[in-house]
């Protein structure tokens, strides 16, 4: 009887392109990193710093917090300057579920802002088919709305007062998906 496991380790990895998130990039020859999400409530700094040093010393690369407004949003700064003054320097990722205004604050703070496309376009509830023109013109309002955190990209605060390249990913819910049928394939759970 063999109780040998199926060998995992003979894999070929897409070739990507790397992409600078604070101190430590992804892509390219990059090894693979881990990422996790705080389930804290952001405004409970300690809590949330609590759990952002238990998620880095498990070995975690990236720690994404959750910022659903503004104020969470600003509230990432407290958050990382006391992971800096404990050693802390790994890079940190907003989530932005809602709030275009919380992505710009954030994108000031942190190494990468996570968005939901689907915050920044029109709310035509139940309408899932468009044509060519409808479609397109949505794409144009849709990078007419996200162009403001392109302000905020070429630098990012951080505790030591160096500016770093911040990078925002595009993450879904599968709204494109439902709203826009046949044009995304299966979809992807983000885009970098």
């Amino acid at each position: 009887m063999n109780h040998s496991l199926p060998v995992y380790s003979h894999y070929k990895r897409l070739q990507t392109k790397e992409v600078a998130i604070g101190n430590l990039p992804v892509g390219g020859i990059n090894p693979i990193r881990l990422q996790s999400m705080t389930n804290t409530p952001t405004l409970d700094t300690r809590a949330t710093v609590e759990q952002c040093m238990r998620l880095f010393d498990a070995g975690c690369d990236y720690v994404r917090i959750t910022a659903q407004g503004p104020r969470e949003a600003r509230h990432l700064a407290v958050i990382k300057e006391e992971l800096y003054k404990k050693g802390y320097t790994r890079p940190l990722i907003a989530d932005i579920h809602f709030s275009p205004e919380a992505a710009e604050i954030a994108a000031c703070i942190v190494e990468k802002v996570r968005i939901n496309p689907g915050n920044y376009t029109d709310r035509k509830k139940g309408k899932t088919h468009y044509t060519e023109a409808e479609y397109k013109e949505e794409l144009e309002r849709t990078r007419e709305r996200i162009a403001p955190l392109n302000t905020h990209l070429p630098g990012a605060w951080n505790s030591s007062s160096h500016w770093q390249q911040p990078r925002f990913a595009f993450g879904t819910n599968y709204e494109p998906i439902r709203r826009y049928p046949g044009r995304n394939g299966t979809g992807s759970p983000g885009i970098y």
